[in-house]
């Protein structure tokens, strides 16, 4: 399946704290791609997830799943967030592994860049506990959500899911 972006670009300026200056580049694109892989997916179980991409891809997301997409947009902006400060901090180059600094613009500590993404982290985490309530408590409204996905989807009850983050 072709991999659509769940979140337009206007979406993710409006929620996370990043320049409007900035441009849905390729490393930006990406880590949205990865975002949604490591942390929606596993929380919508694929059959839901493909739906979405397909309704977006086609233009014809239907209001139910609407109402869904407005409750992962901050969940998985915060995931990006997360995932690009990195990307953005340092950046690999014929050199290797560089600070890239400006005329008037220098880079954060490593401190200030692990504090970042702790906050980033712990938004994420805190939205993605509202999408997990909110498909539990509108289970008939997704009935592609039920799936056999075991320990990583979110049928299984919040107290015994087990999720990687990376």
């Amino acid at each position: 399946m072709i991999q659509v972006s769940l979140i337009t670009e206007s979406i993710l300026k409006g929620i996370i704290p990043i320049s409007t200056n900035n441009t849905i580049t390729t490393p930006l694109t990406q880590t949205i791609m990865d975002s949604q892989e490591f942390y929606i997916r596993p929380i919508l179980c694929t059959p839901l997830y493909e739906e979405l991409q397909t309704q977006i891809m086609n233009n014809t997301v239907t209001p139910d799943n609407q109402n869904l997409l407005d409750i992962i947009y901050p969940c998985l902006a915060y995931w990006v967030y997360y995932r690009y400060l990195v990307n953005n901090w340092a950046k690999v180059r014929e050199q290797g592994v560089v600070n890239q600094n400006g005329n008037t613009a220098t880079t954060i500590s490593l401190n200030d860049l692990t504090f970042l993404r702790g906050e980033a982290e712990s938004s994420a985490k805190m939205y993605e506990i509202r999408l997990q309530r909110f498909l539990q408590d509108n289970e008939a409204l997704y009935p592609l959500w039920k799936c056999e996905c075991e320990e990583t989807c979110a049928t299984v009850p919040l107290k015994n899911r087990r999720f990687r983050y990376i």
